[in-house]
């Protein structure tokens, strides 16, 4: 799949993100679930990791479980119970190395790959964190947005630095512009929410397009849900900071 076709799907995913946002927390917890479901699909592909279906089980128990945890959330502190999600996490990834066959070829590396899965899948869930805060509704929208337009910026055909600091001066542009549109959105926080949008943006962007196994079957899936398992995380520590 070609780089412009994975940033106008993370471009269109990013925007589902944002009206799911504006609709409500329910809609908002089933596309993160869904989101997290389709990352630990292409996970394992994107990595080259040997046990594919143990890993994708793993990543997928880790993003739904925090995310069920976090949605049965009532009060302060929301992510108290991640710390337990990400353990549990780290213990399936053990077990689904003692379970495989011998000879366990790149016993580490699948090791590794498949706790790293489960961190990012678990960082989706910010979102719905970020959601809760007092203001985080417009803080959600707004982060959203800012990441749907700067992946529509890298999908365009332009020079790679012009279309990395168009990338993240849209993204602030938005991050700022939502501003003006939604009241309790602070000044500091759409600027901040907007650089962070853009700047993941272009690192990932930078980052798979050395990597050869993006062509792959499934690869694609975690490469357009990966910023925006990123940003979920980003956009809660944002709103604790400035909100």
């Amino acid at each position: 799949m070609k780089l412009s076709t994975r940033a106008v799907l993370a471009a269109v995913l990013s925007a589902a993100t944002a009206c799911a946002a504006y609709l409500g927390l329910v809609p908002l917890i089933v596309v993160v679930g869904l989101l997290s479901v389709v990352f630990a699909i292409g996970w394992s592909s994107l990595l080259h990791l040997p046990a594919k279906g143990g890993t994708t089980i793993v990543v997928v128990l880790a993003g739904l479980g925090g995310l069920a945890c976090l949605a049965a959330t009532q009060d302060e502190p929301w992510l108290r119970y991640l710390p337990i999600v990400l353990a549990m996490a780290v213990f399936l990834s053990f077990i689904n190395e003692m379970l495989r066959a011998y000879p366990r070829i790149q016993l580490v590396d699948s090791l590794v790959g498949t706790v790293s899965g489960t961190v990012v899948s678990i960082s989706a869930v910010g979102w719905v964190a970020s959601y809760k805060l007092d203001g985080g509704v417009e803080l959600a929208v707004a982060g959203a947005a800012a990441l749907a337009v700067a992946s529509a910026v890298s999908a365009s055909r332009i020079s790679p630095v012009w279309r990395n600091v168009i990338a993240v001066v849209a993204s602030v542009a938005v991050g700022y512009g939502s501003t003006l549109v939604l009241d309790q959105l602070t000044l500091y926080a759409g600027l901040g929410i907007g650089v962070c949008a853009g700047v993941i943006v272009v690192a990932l962007q930078h980052l798979f397009g050395r990597l050869p196994a993006v062509t792959g079957k499934t690869s694609w899936m975690s490469v357009v849900t990966l910023p925006i398992a990123v940003m979920g995380i980003v956009a809660y520590i944002v709103g604790r900071i400035v909100l």
